[in-house]
This record gives structure tokens, C-alpha cells and sequence, in this order.
């Protein structure tokens, strides 16, 4: 295993303003990869995400951070990277121990501009990536965080925070978070979403200095993806590219409009899902009607 250095957080920006890099057109030399993570006992769940991945994936690298342990031979999968993860020197660490706010940019060992996809892993890539999905990624500019959308299009901070069993009444948090208006500020999903390493940066630092409100005022561990989405509303110099649903459909809400098992993947109006996530065939089961 090599030595992996730590990228630190202040290096490219400054805590109230994002650095923004002129980069408009895709950079050949910037690597694309995807990531995710697990610790031991989450590790076997992982397999067919892992494998998926491997048969369709065509990114730069991939690497899958092991939360205090490595696999053993018989169970890694080419050709991913399997890199030692001491949780003691994650960054804001979740209860649950999921690092999609961006804590795992120090495991990677990438420059600013690289771009990480980074993902959940209980899902199942389904084909390749189409030449127009991966040049998205590859010209995505910084300060650009490539996410979609969680219950729907129009689900605001505000209508998600009524399912993470607050402690508080739900009324009161427009008191809490000030920094920008909940009720109107949309809630995304992060289960899969792409920026440059310093985006991510930025959306890290903000993690940190936040975490003790959400940790306080929400029991479910969704309370993650919210306070990324909350950050991104509040910064301005952070901006969303939609992620669309042939590019990631998950089931966290239910299956979405549009959504579909034939059997053999899961689509959206008719084509492949990129990423499948969070779905089941029973979801799409209609009950038979029964004729007297």
C-alpha cells in the first residue's frame, strides 16, 4: 500500500470565498474517479456494487476506502484500489460512517481540479457511461456540484427536515438555520455526486463547522445529505448541475414517477438507470386483480 499524503483543507481556499478556477473546457490531464466507502462489516453488502462497477466502469481510477481494515486477497475486485482508512483521521465523521461530505479527499491523493465520483454503495452501476455523461464530469467547473434531486424536484430543506425526526419542533428551524431560507431551498440526494477536490474541500470545511447543529436537531442519518444541501444553498459561490435520473434513480422516497423493472434493470421512462439505487423489484409489483 502506498503512502498516501493528506490534502489539507485551507490549501486552495479561503474559508468565505471559493476559489474559482477558469477552466471551461474539459482538461484531458484531470483525472476522473469514483470512490466509495465501508468499514468490515458493511464490506460484504458491497459486492455486487463493487463488481458492477468493475464490469462497466471506465474512470481514471477507483477506489474504495476501507474504514480501519483491508480485504484479503480472495476479496478484492480489479480494478479497484483498496485503501487502509484510519477513522480516526476522518474529517467530521458521521454517525453511520459515511464520508460523502467529503472527508475521504484526504485518502486520495488527488490535485485540486480532479474530479471525484463519489457514492453510496448499496446500488448496482447497469451499463457504461454514456461519452456525454462522463464529458460532464470531465468539464465540470469548481465551485459546480453535480447532485439531483431526493424526493423530487421541488422537495425544499424544510419539507425533508419533517422526516429526520427532529428533536425540536420543525417550525422552529427556520430560527436555527438562518443562513439562508429553508423553505424554499431545495434538498438533493448525495448518495452519488461529482465535483472537483476542491469543491468538495469546501463543502468539507463547511461540514465541519456545521455538523454540531444537525447532529443535535436530527435523529436520522440522512441528516448528512441535508446539511450538504443546506451549505450549497447558503454559499454562494457553490452552484448545482442537476444530476438527471437516467444518470441516478434511487428509492429513498419510494420509486420515482417514470421508474421501472423489466426484469432485468431498472429504468427511467424506458432507458437504463446508470445508477441504480436503493430500488427493488417488489416496489414495481402491481396487484393482480382478481375477477368474481
Amino acid at each position: 500500500m502506498r503512502n498516501l499524503k493528506r490534502i489539507s483543507i485551507a490549501g486552495f481556499w479561503s474559508t468565505n470565498k471559493l476559489i474559482l478556477f477558469n477552466l471551461y473546457n474539459a482538461d484531458v490531464s484531470r483525472k476522473v474517479v469514483i470512490s466509495t466507502g465501508f468499514d468490515r462489516a458493511y464490506f460484504p453488502k458491497t459486492r455486487d456494487y463493487i463488481d458492477s462497477v468493475a464490469e462497466h466502469g471506465e474512470f481514471d481510477d477507483y477506489v474504495a476506502l476501507c474504514l480501519n481494515f483491508l480485504p484479503n486477497e480472495s476479496e478484492v475486485c480489479e480494478p479497484w484500489r483498496y485503501v487502509y482508512t484510519n477513522e480516526h483521521q476522518v474529517i467530521a465523521p458521521h454517525s453511520n460512517r459515511c464520508m460523502q461530505h467529503g472527508a475521504f479527499i484526504s485518502f486520495l491523493n488527488l490535485d485540486h481540479d480532479d474530479v471525484v465520483l463519489f457514492t453510496d454503495s448499496d446500488m448496482r452501476m447497469q451499463r457504461r457511461m454514456w461519452p456525454e455523461e462522463m464529458d460532464i464530469l470531465r468539464k465540470l467547473k469548481h465551485g459546480e456540484v453535480f447532485v439531483g434531486e431526493n424526493k423530487d424536484a421541488n422537495e425544499t430543506l424544510y419539507e425533508e427536515a419533517k422526516y429526520l425526526r427532529p428533536f425540536v419542533p420543525v417550525e422552529s428551524l427556520t430560527d436555527v438555520f438562518k443562513d439562508t431560507n429553508i423553505k424554499t431551498s431545495k434538498c438533493y440526494n448525495t448518495g452519488v455526486m461529482a465535483a472537483t477536490v476542491s469543491t468538495f474541500s469546501v463543502i468539507l470545511e463547511e461540514y465541519a463547522r456545521n455538523i454540531g447543529s444537525t447532529d443535535y436537531i436530527f435523529e436520522h442519518y440522512a441528516r448528512q445529505q441535508w446539511l450538504i444541501s443546506y451549505i450549497i444553498a447558503y454559499r454562494g459561490d457553490l452552484r448545482v448541475r442537476v444530476m438527471p435520473a437516467t444518470f441516478h434513480t434511487h428509492g429513498c422516497h419510494g420509486a420515482k414517477p417514470g421508474t421501472a423493472y423489466n426484469g432485468l434493470s431498472y429504468t427511467y421512462h424506458g432507458v437504463d438507470v446508470l445508477f441504480a439505487h436503493n430500488l427493488h423489484p417488489n416496489m414495481f409489483r402491481q396487484e393482480k386483480s382478481i375477477a368474481f
